[in-house]
């Protein structure tokens, strides 16, 4: 967890949004995985994989990720490969991330009907954290503001779109589990408290 703290110091050096962002995937992953009654280890794993899942954007850099307009093609390829490059900052640290963990930060772009990237994986060749990680993902970027999009959509909207997605972009069966978090009515209050709090954010 260690060097998990120290990447995450990393992104909100270089990248205050990537930072929060993390957060927040993290802290909805852990919930998906609780949905769907991982064990302790396996929440770990997860809530590691969801923290570090975008630390690949530190080698981005901010003016490609808030770059309000339409990236270019080179661009888009450069936000393509933050997965690999996530997996080459990790991999120095091999003997401290498990490969559980490295491999659902390379997953985690990765589509259920194998049309992601940056492998073209596919159903269960797709690790089950990277496929949670995924939907987490999708809600926090559907129900945030970003520098491209103003309009956000609010949790129980961003949950449908998830399901209209399933089979295609996400699994269906984590689809299905996570249809439970709307009916959850101090789920989508701990959501906001969320966006005004990252708790970690006040590390040093």
């Amino acid at each position: 967890m260690k060097r998990a703290l120290f990447y995450l110091r990393l992104a909100k050096e270089i990248h205050y949004d990537t930072y929060l962002h993390s957060c927040r995937v993290a802290m909805l992953a852990y919930k998906i995985g609780k949905t769907i009654e991982l064990n302790s280890h396996e929440l770990e794993q997860l809530f590691l994989a969801a923290l570090l899942h975008d630390i690949g954007k530190t080698k981005v850099g901010g003016r490609i990720l808030d770059k309000p307009g339409k990236l270019e093609s080179e661009e888009w390829r450069e936000i393509r490969n933050h997965p690999l490059y996530g997996v080459e900052l990790l991999s120095h640290d091999h003997q401290l991330m498990s490969n559980d963990v490295i491999e659902g930060v390379y997953a985690h772009h990765e589509f259920f009907n194998g049309e992601g990237y940056p492998r073209g994986l596919k159903e269960e060749d797709i690790i089950v954290y990277a496929r949670m990680i995924a939907i987490a993902d999708a809600l926090d970027a559907m129900t945030t503001k970003r520098v491209y999009r103003t309009h956000q959509l609010s949790f129980e909207d961003a949950v449908q779109e998830v399901l209209r997605c399933k089979e295609t972009q996400f699994d269906p069966y984590i689809c299905q589990k996570i249809t439970g978090l709307i009916q959850d009515e101090g789920f989508e209050t701990s959501l906001l408290k969320m966006r005004k709090l990252c708790p970690l954010q006040n590390m040093n």
